[in-house]
């Protein structure tokens, strides 16, 4: 008899073990590949932006919002009503941002020289609310963001979830992912060919200087008590980031302006009625009075259904219009050839 035959070896491994260790094998080099190879439409979007804004110069007036903002106002027109050229007015609004984005984009321009001399800060009145962090800090935050959440108070197990995120390429997507896993739609997110992000100058010719011609819509987008249902709660996080952007600001002897974006009428009356629009007021009037920021557009106005795409974003002909009244209101706060 040989004892040595039914010993097993050292080495070996049961075929369970085997094939859990060649399922975590390929886990990982799929998840390093796709770090390596793959981003998100957003992130695309938003790298870029950052970059764009950080070596844009130094412009006499800029405009800091979300996508609301982005879409809203119209730069090349602005511009071109208040003489100015297409470097010294950007819109250098992110899709997909909120205000606590204020303090790290402006601190990227002063690091890189490019500061502005005016500021109008034109977020979504719903993004002083929340900070939307994990996705900021997990998909393009730098070093010294995570060191500035720190400093900010960011609960810890928002700073480990964007640690992870950043990570891991399956945790940072896992909403997109999942909405692919349940629909099998939303590959195109991550398509470099089809959602290649276009540039400012890219951006800017393609706005128009003539109203357009749009078709009004028989049936708007319905009205959404979900979205619109929370109450005006600022977020802690955003306050102290704010906090920071409106110090920076004073310190380099930025102008800062306020606007409000347009709300469709059922949503301006629902947050009549629901206080949001009091909160909102009373919480923007205090930055004003605390920092010395000057309101240009102080509440929202109220516009038709048919105006906005989705019942939040502006369409481009209702753009136009507000871009036209944002113009004049900037040429009395003395923004323009003559006044800046």
């Amino acid at each position: 008899m040989h004892l040595s035959t039914s010993i097993s070896k050292p080495w070996q491994i049961g075929p369970v073990r085997k094939a859990l260790l060649l399922a975590a094998t390929a886990f990982l080099v799929i998840e390093v590949s796709l770090n390596f190879l793959l981003q998100g439409r957003f992130t695309r979007d938003a790298i870029q932006r950052l970059e764009e804004v950080s070596n844009g110069g130094a412009p006499d007036v800029e405009v800091f919002g979300d996508s609301v903002a982005d879409g809203g106002i119209n730069e090349r027109l602005v511009a071109t009503r208040l003489g100015l050229s297409p470097s010294q007015f950007i819109n250098a609004s992110i899709p997909g941002s909120t205000s606590y984005w204020a303090y790290p984009l402006l601190k990227r321009q002063v690091a890189a020289g490019s500061i502005p001399k005016i500021i109008v800060l034109a977020y979504n009145d719903r993004s002083y609310t929340i900070p939307i962090l994990p996705k900021f800090l997990g998909r393009v935050g730098e070093f010294s963001d995570f060191r500035d959440a720190v400093k900010f108070r960011v609960p810890a197990e928002i700073l480990f979830t964007s640690i992870v995120s950043r990570a891991f390429f399956s945790i940072r997507y896992r909403e997109e992912l999942n909405s692919i896993i349940r629909s099998g739609e939303g590959l195109d997110y991550f398509d470099l060919r089809s959602n290649k992000p276009l540039t400012r100058t890219e951006r800017f010719a393609l706005l128009p200087l003539e109203k357009p011609k749009e078709v009004r819509r028989e049936q708007p987008v319905e009205f959404s008590g979900a979205f619109h249902g929370h109450p005006f709660r600022p977020n802690a996080q955003v306050v102290a980031s704010l906090g920071a952007f409106f110090q920076l600001a004073s310190e380099h002897r930025i102008k800062v302006l306020i606007v409000t974006m347009p709300k469709t009428r059922r949503a301006v009356e629902f947050h009549d009625r629901n206080g949001y629009n009091q909160g909102y007021l009373q919480f923007m009037d205090d930055l004003c009075q605390s920092y010395g920021a000057t309101w240009l557009f102080r509440e929202a106005e109220a516009l038709p259904a048919t105006d906005f795409g989705d019942g939040v974003h502006l369409t481009r002909a209702a753009a136009f219009d507000f871009s036209e009244r944002l113009a004049d209101l900037l040429k009395t706060a003395g923004c323009g050839s003559s006044g800046s």
